[in-house]
């Protein structure tokens, strides 16, 4: 899966999700203030404790989250929410190791 986080005008910033299991995605522009975006934040604890069933995990596998697009319109054939169905408490394992 390859991650790319665009830093824009005004403390914004973009993500866009490329080669994953579900169709490429992006998180519209977000402010983020003086801050690092959260997404960035959990990139990088969750590969230094070796987290692979967290947040980006599921990104990888398909899952969608609040806020992303498609970044081409069309149908999601696999269902994000099954993803997190399956790893849901993992993702949450991760977002309080990241917090």
């Amino acid at each position: 899966m390859e991650m790319s986080f665009r830093k824009l005008p005004d403390d914004q910033h973009e993500i866009l999700v490329r080669a994953r299991k579900g169709p490429d995605v992006r998180l519209l522009v977000q402010p983020v203030g003086p801050t690092m975006p959260n997404g960035l934040v959990h990139a990088v604890v969750e590969t230094d404790l070796g987290i692979d069933d967290g947040f980006w995990g599921a990104m990888a596998r398909g899952a969608t989250f609040q806020g992303f697009e498609l970044v081409t319109p069309g149908r999601h054939r696999r269902s994000g929410m099954k993803v997190l169905r399956r790893g849901g408490a993992a993702v949450m394992a991760a977002e309080l190791s990241v917090n």
